[in-house]
């Protein structure tokens, strides 16, 4: 039987930890921290890139808001 990806990756972790499980375990909770430290950084970016492009952005046309007619987006001035 094949072993689970958690299985196989617990090993993975028990043997680069020269068999020690309680290092093994620390090392997986440190690799898991920078991936998701990582994740946010990179969340927190594209967040702020999405922003920036609403900011940046026109409408030509009315305003859906106040009640004209929806306009449409046009490239941000450089």
């Amino acid at each position: 039987m094949t072993p689970s990806p958690v299985d196989a990756i617990a090993a993975a972790y028990v043997h680069e930890a020269g068999g020690d499980p309680e290092e093994a375990l620390r090392a997986a909770i440190a690799d898991a921290l920078a991936d998701l430290t990582e994740w946010e950084r990179r969340t927190r970016r594209a967040e702020r890139l999405v922003s920036r492009g609403y900011a940046r952005g026109r409408i030509e046309g009315g305003d859906a808001r106040d009640g004209g007619a929806p306009g449409r987006v046009i490239k941000p001035e450089s």
